[in-house]
Order: structure tokens, then C-alpha cells, then sequence
């Protein structure tokens, strides 16, 4: 009975995450490094100004608990957009968005979009630089910010 529990869990559980990951077809691989490449390329100066101007949407707001939503959501928000039009882009190639789980999180993002990266050999570099940078500008926010997240 135990064993046959086992295989069930298996079947049901671990197999549909297999599943998951499709690979981009060989042919169409050239192009979607090129794209995607590009979106990176036009999308983090877009991004990092966006993150910049979350500091400006904080020393304007009046209202605290809308200060804190900003300090804790703004930068954040931004990385994810940015994933966003990574995925988006994937899209066009295979069916990223039927295996995303919901939600608001870019972690989930990142793991869906990696082995994409990683098979296509993608420098991830770019990517790595800008969320290098957010995470110190949210530092930064934090820090100076830190007497309202009390």
C-alpha cells in the first residue's frame, strides 16, 4: 500500500513539474538570444531610472503609510516589471506564462526565466548588475527612511 502511495505522490506531484520547463527550439534559438538580448539591453536603463524615481515618489507623498507602501513596494514593483518584459518576449517563443505561479513575486519570475537564460547562453551579467543595483538603492531607501518602517 505504501509503495503504491509513492507512486501516486510521484505521478501527480513531482512529474507535472518536470513538465514545466520547455525549451526553446533549436532553430528559433539565435533569434530569441538576439531579442532577448536587446530587451535587456533597452529595458534596465529604463528600469533603473524608474527605481530613481521611486526616491521622488517618497519625498512627495504626504501620507505615511503611503511613504512606507512605496518604500516597501516601489523598487520592488520595478524589478518585477522588468522581469516582465523579459517573460513577455519568452512568450513569443514557448509557453513561459501557463507554468508562472500567481502572484507578485519577481522570484518566481527569476526561477521560470533561468533556464531559459542558461540554455540560450545569455550573459546574465546585465541582469545581475541591475538587481545589484536595486538592492542598494532599497538599502539606501531603507536607511534613510528607517525612522517611518519603526
Amino acid at each position: 500500500m505504501r509503495n503504491v502511495i509513492s507512486i501516486f505522490l510521484f505521478i501527480f506531484l513531482c512529474l507535472p513539474s518536470f513538465a514545466e520547463y520547455k525549451p526553446i527550439p533549436k532553430e528559433l534559438s539565435a533569434q530569441y538570444k538576439k531579442e532577448i538580448e536587446q530587451v535587456i539591453k533597452t529595458q534596465v536603463p529604463i528600469a533603473k531610472k524608474n527605481i530613481d524615481n521611486v526616491f521622488r515618489e517618497v519625498e512627495a507623498e504626504k501620507d505615511e503609510y503611503m511613504k512606507i507602501n512605496i518604500i516597501e513596494y516601489g523598487i520592488e514593483s520595478e524589478i518585477f516589471y522588468f522581469y516582465m518584459k523579459l517573460i513577455d518576449a519568452t512568450e513569443k517563443y514557448t509557453k513561459i506564462k501557463e507554468f508562472l505561479p500567481g502572484g507578485d513575486s519577481y522570484g518566481d519570475l527569476i526561477e521560470a526565466l533561468n533556464p531559459y537564460l542558461n540554455d540560450n547562453r545569455i550573459k546574465a551579467s546585465k541582469i545581475k548588475s541591475f538587481l545589484h543595483y536595486s538592492n542598494k538603492k532599497q538599502k539606501i531607501l531603507e536607511e534613510k527612511y528607517s525612522y517611518l518602517l519603526k
